[in-house]
């Protein structure tokens, strides 16, 4: 065979090639080339060739020595792939690799380190690797080199500690240190690796202080929160909850299926609300779901709470949170509510006036039952939503609408005067009616609905207008028998004076000329006409009360008190009476008539008096809004059955013989007080028991002069 063909075919030209340059020098030569066995599989073979010569020098062949190489090849591609690996790797992370000699001088480094630290490869050179350590932070570098020599094995512990860039600005690393060793296990360098964990440092500490606020936060909001894992297993939960759950410590809760403290009845409906949560949208929480659960001592108590599911980054569910609230008290409130309504729905539907609710627009939200039967609506549908005031008259459309921003504008008002108004039934035929106004308000006071208390005043008007009627006719007929009055008893004086004194002069001429009969008669006649000219001055007395009545002035019933005893001076000193009275106010009256009331009253107590010896006196008590003067005496006292006739016109209790008089006084002594505005009435408690005669002066403000009452406002009606 030849040599050249156990050479491969790709490395043959070369092999021959090789031989002629060795023919040429002389010199041997050692080469690679690919060899073909009778395998057929090449191996890789290193040739040492060399030329053979004779003794003269001349060549006569080539000598070739061949070792079979594969396997060292094979160990050195090996090595290649491994330096290769190492290579990329050394370059492309972005940790800084630095590998560092027994002198602490960098022997080399990656390109991440001069990413990290800022400086050049050329900056590098002579530079001692505690060189880029922040001065106060070698010390750690030092030590922890030493440790790792000393313990004969990598600690791979990680430092934190300050490095400088070039620019000298510090930032924080994390170094990993290990030592090189060779076979005998002799330190032959270091290699460390450095990270810049500045950021992630800024990063934990902001984690840390969003996890301080969120634990303060999540301690001092007043709802409870719980935390659950994902098979109901509580986790966490704030002091609020462990309050609302009547729990000491997280403990008593921690590592518990949060549905054991839930009322079974209530379990299901927390359940779906937590699944509707799970599987629903991503919305930050569930509607709120009422329960009830129990506290520790197993009492009862209604909870409210809303659904909330961590999730982490890749929206998994990780856990659940519940917002909780204790609504016990809630509820009872809203039962108390319920039940207030419920009271106020019944006496509501069952008060006579009507009730009309709207808003503040004017539009109709509710009514009861006596407003529709008072509107002639037989549905609430009829009235609900519409305009109230659409079912007004025109003409009293306006006036009300001020009438209630009045109300409104007053927050201290809690309803307007009654005012009358025209409105329609359904069939549009009118109808009057009667309401007040209140605002309803808010907490704040901001009025939110206005409520019109109603009632049907048809009847009212009809008897009003017939009493109005009635009145101008009595006004009339009093005004026309005043005037009768004084006109009969001013035409009966002149004959009434003939016939009194024709009799006085026959009983004088013929008295005794006569048999006894006819003085007898003569003497009747003469008393008759006496009797009937007192009667006549009595009734003009009884109507001047109103037609000649003075202007009301302030008056000092003091005075009037001392007028009236002057004047009865003689019945006072004959009946040997007693007269007192309690300190009098000053009133707005007629002076005149009240001389004349106090009188009247004081001279009957003395008139019907007992055995004993009369004892009057006038009493005074102040109400809110009138005097009450009263005439106490001892006398002969009266049965309560003839009280309703002691003030009637010419009504007498007793016989003249007995008790001289028209009986007329108290009368006039009624119309005067209802002149005043006032009342007058009688106290007894029977005959020998004294009587009490008590009248009212209404207080009016003390003025100079004001009129009086009109005729027909007081003692007509």
């Amino acid at each position: 065979m030849k040599a050249s063909d156990i050479v491969a075919e790709g490395d043959r030209e070369r092999a021959i090639k090789d031989s002629i340059n060795i023919f040429k020098t002389g010199k041997a030569k050692v080469a690679e080339y690919k060899v073909i066995v009778k395998s057929s599989t090449p191996i890789d073979g290193e040739f040492c060739t060399s030329v053979m010569r004779d003794q003269s020098g001349n060549a006569t062949g080539f000598v070739g020595v061949l070792r079979d190489i594969s396997e060292r090849k094979r160990m050195e591609e090996a090595l290649r792939a491994s330096e290769e690996k190492l290579r990329v790797t050394f370059n492309s992370t972005r940790d800084g690799i630095v590998v560092v000699d027994l002198l602490g001088n960098v022997a080399d480094f990656n390109d991440a380190v001069l990413r990290l630290t800022g400086y050049s490869r050329s900056d590098f050179v002579g530079k001692g690797a505690l060189d880029f350590v922040y001065e106060e932070d070698r010390q750690i570098v030092v030590n922890d080199m030493a440790n790792t020599v000393a313990a004969q094995k990598a600690i791979l512990e990680t430092l934190t500690l300050r490095m400088v860039r070039k620019d000298g600005r510090v930032f924080t690393g994390e170094l990993a240190c290990d030592a090189v060793r060779d076979k005998q296990g002799n330190v032959a360098g270091f290699v460390a690796v450095l990270r810049d964990v500045t950021e992630k440092l800024h990063l934990e500490e902001k984690v840390r202080e969003s996890e301080r606020k969120l634990r303060t936060i999540f301690e001092s909001i007043t709802d409870g929160l719980i935390v659950t894992d994902m098979s109901g297993k509580i986790v966490d939960a704030n002091e609020a909850a462990l309050l609302i759950g009547n729990r000491e410590s997280i403990e008593d809760w921690k590592g518990h299926d949060g549905r054991e403290f839930i009322v079974e009845e209530d379990k299901e409906r927390l359940e779906k609300a937590v699944i509707r949560a799970i599987i629903g949208p991503k919305k930050q929480h569930s509607e709120f779901v009422e329960y009830r659960a129990r506290h520790k001592d197993g009492t009862p108590f209604y909870g409210e709470s809303s659904v909330a599911v961590l999730r982490d980054t890749e929206g998994k569910p990780t856990g659940i949170v519940f917002v909780t609230r204790d609504i016990s008290e809630r509820r009872r409130l809203e039962e108390k509510v319920r039940d207030s309504e419920r009271k106020l729905r019944a006496v509501v539907s069952t008060i006579s006036d009507g009730l009309i609710i709207t808003d503040m627009m004017g539009k109709i939200t509710d009514v009861n039952e006596a407003a529709l039967h008072i509107g002639n609506r037989g549905d609430i549908k009829d009235w609900k939503g519409r305009d109230g005031r659409e079912f007004l008259v025109d003409a009293d459309r306006e006036r009300i609408t001020k009438i209630v921003v009045a109300t409104i504008k007053d927050p201290t008002k809690l309803h307007s005067d009654f005012f009358e108004y025209t409105a329609r039934n359904k069939d549009g035929t009118p109808f009057y009616g009667e309401s007040s106004v209140a605002v309803m308000r808010d907490n704040d006071g901001k009025p939110t609905g206005i409520v019109f208390v109603t009632r049907d005043i048809n009847e009212r008007k009809r008897l009003e207008l017939a009493l109005n009627k009635a009145n101008d006719d009595l006004k009339r007929s009093n005004k026309d028998l005043e005037q009768f009055v004084y006109i009969a008893s001013h035409d009966l004086q002149e004959p009434l004076r003939m016939v009194s004194s024709y009799t006085q002069l026959l009983g004088k001429r013929y008295k005794g000329k006569l048999d006894s009969d006819a003085d007898e008669f003569i003497g009747f006649a003469v008393d008759g006409a006496a009797r009937m000219q007192n009667m006549i001055n009595d009734l003009l007395t009884y109507s001047r009360v109103t037609t000649r009545g003075k202007e009301f002035e302030p008056v000092d019933l003091e005075k009037v008190f001392s007028d009236a005893a002057d004047n009865l001076q003689i019945a006072i000193e004959e009946n040997k009476a007693t007269i007192t009275h309690d300190p009098l106010p000053r009133i707005m009256a007629d002076e005149s008539q009240m001389v004349r009331l106090l009188q009247n009253l004081i001279a009957n107590a003395i008139k019907f008096h007992g055995e004993e010896l009369p004892v009057v006196h006038v009493g005074v008590k102040e109400g809110t809004e009138e005097w009450v003067i009263s005439v106490k005496d001892n006398g002969i006292g009266i049965d309560k059955k003839y009280f309703d006739r002691l003030f009637a016109i010419f009504q007498r209790l007793h016989t003249r013989e007995q008790y001289p008089g028209t009986g007329i006084g108290l009368a006039v002594c009624k119309r005067t007080v209802e002149r005043h505005g006032g009342r007058i009435w009688v106290e007894s408690e029977g005959e020998g028991k004294g009587s009490i005669f008590i009248f009212t002066i209404p207080k009016r403000e003390l003025k100079k002069k004001i009129e009086p009452p009109k005729s027909g406002q007081g003692e007509e009606q």
